[in-house]
């Protein structure tokens, strides 16, 4: 699932919103950092901002944003936070 999802970040791609297990099928977890990443693109996208905004928004250079949703980069909990709550106090 994880990969499926990077693979959506990667490739821009819609992320589809989870849904209940069906009888019969098993919950499939996502790892808490992907699934943060997956919440901060769906913001990204759904708001019709850019990451230069973002950027704005924590104080941050650009390049210094562009690394955080990436699904490859190895991103701080708290930087990823930080992005969130910037987006829903400031949006």
């Amino acid at each position: 699932m994880e990969e499926a999802i990077a693979g959506r970040i990667a490739d821009g791609d819609p992320i589809p919103t989870p849904s209940a297990a069906r009888a019969g099928e098993n919950e499939v977890p996502v790892p808490p950092g992907m699934a943060a990443k997956a919440a901060l693109v769906v913001a990204l996208r759904n708001s019709g901002r850019t990451r230069h905004d973002l950027a704005k928004l924590l104080g941050l250079h650009e390049q210094s944003v562009r690394q955080v949703p990436d699904p490859r980069h190895a991103t701080a909990a708290d930087r990823i936070d930080a992005a969130l709550r910037s987006w829903v106090v400031r949006s």
